[in-house]
């Protein structure tokens, strides 16, 4: 039996980037705990409940956290086009 196949993936994505969208000039911090904390948690808790039930996937499941999403979507559209 087979668990992974290679021409089968699902992609769970979130961003792992932040910037200041109050006044980035300011050089102020990040928000990322109300920003992109929540999909990093997310993937990371999918991936916890995977291995703690030892889910095995009939499918390839590929994790991605990727950046530049408050600049218009960057990283996301970047990897649409990829996987395209």
């Amino acid at each position: 039996m087979q668990f992974f196949k290679k021409n089968k993936i699902i992609i769970l994505g979130g961003h792992g980037d932040s910037i200041n969208t109050d006044d980035p000039e300011k050089g102020l911090r990040s928000p990322g705990a109300d920003d992109n904390a929540a999909g990093i948690a997310v993937i990371s808790d999918i991936i916890k409940l995977i291995v703690e039930k030892n889910y095995r996937p009939k499918h390839t499941i590929e994790f991605i956290a990727y950046a530049a999403e408050e600049v218009g979507l960057q990283g996301s559209n970047e990897l649409a086009e990829l996987y395209h």
